[in-house]
């Protein structure tokens, strides 16, 4: 084979490697906006192949429940309804702290005055609900006085602990650098993409999740106690919507309220698409003092969120 020949072949497979990431780049165009039930794309693109078409069938059921990629017309969602929406997939499962203290189902309009999307973003608002747990007690009793000493703990009633981590560790960073890392995800949003409180109570979020974008439905029917407070992540503005609505949709993606727990990098990951990074301070080639100033540089400069994690406090 002459030189030329070998030139020429090897601009074609040049060629062939090109038009196939292109092909693949376009990947969201090819998935029709209405597809058959049974079907989640559209089986009859030339620009996948069947094991592809194949893996992105089955990504696409997430604990019994189908999710959508994303498409660019998404953000035309209907919004609007004459009735109040109901999530057509049901209600979440609650954990069992929920269930214990559980009071019903409520919309926004039902326990906040003014409801609202966003207030202000800020990592301090942010509150996740937790029961205080008296595990024992001992009573020392003395003629002029009882003196009661309580062993107490405290657990969260969603344990997404991580989670919440990550809403605070996005929140921060979007308030600092004035990008719109977190709240981007909620449609419906105003002219200024902006995300806005829908009166009929649906809304669609945009996450991360079995590597391509995905759409999550859910409606504002949130968990409230018996003592009318909420019982799922909020904000320290009573008619703030943001935090709660993010949580539903995952945990609506993860299975329910009855989250076994995580770590930030999956949720931040499906949040904000930012790829985590794990690094091992008892590896060998770990170098504290290079590694700090790495992730200082990161955090000052905007390419990096970082979260901590503690051993249990009791």
């Amino acid at each position: 084979m002459t030189n030329e020949e070998e030139k020429s072949k090897l601009k074609q497979k040049v060629s062939n490697i090109i038009d196939r990431a292109e092909q693949i780049k376009s990947l969201q165009n090819t998935v029709k906006e209405k597809t058959p039930s049974n079907s989640l794309i559209n089986t009859n693109s030339t620009d996948l192949t069947p094991q592809e078409r194949e893996v992105l069938r089955k990504s696409s059921y997430v604990n019994n429940q189908k999710y959508f990629p994303w498409l660019s017309r998404d953000i035309y969602e209907r919004f609007s309804y004459p009735n109040l929406f109901i999530d057509p997939d049901g209600l979440l499962e609650l954990s069992l702290e929920q269930k214990i203290q559980f009071g019903g189902w409520k919309r926004p309009s039902q326990i906040m005055s003014d409801p609202q999307m966003i207030y202000f973003i800020s990592s301090n608002s942010i509150i996740q609900v937790s029961i205080i747990l008296f595990k024992n007690y001992i009573i020392f009793l003395s003629p002029t006085r009882i003196i009661l000493i309580l062993n107490l703990s405290i657990k969260d009633i969603v344990t997404d602990c991580s989670f919440v981590a990550s809403l605070c560790v996005s929140s921060a960073y979007e308030k600092k650098f004035k990008k719109p890392l977190i709240t981007s995800c909620i449609y419906p949003q105003n002219k200024n993409r902006k995300p806005v409180y829908n009166p009929s109570g649906k809304y669609l979020i945009k996450l991360l999740f079995n590597g391509i974008h995905r759409k999550v439905i859910v409606d504002d029917l949130l968990p409230v106690s018996k003592n009318g407070k909420l019982m799922c992540t909020y904000t320290k503005n009573n008619n703030e919507l943001w935090a709660s609505i993010i949580e539903k949709a995952y945990m609506k993606l993860m299975g329910g309220y009855n989250f076994p727990g995580s770590n930030p990098g999956i949720d931040l990951y499906a949040l904000t698409g930012w790829i985590p990074e794990m690094i091992f301070n008892k590896d060998k080639t770990f170098n504290q003092e290079s590694t700090w100033k790495r992730i200082l540089n990161g955090l000052n400069y905007g390419d990096a969120l970082i979260t901590v994690s503690t051993v249990n406090i009791t």
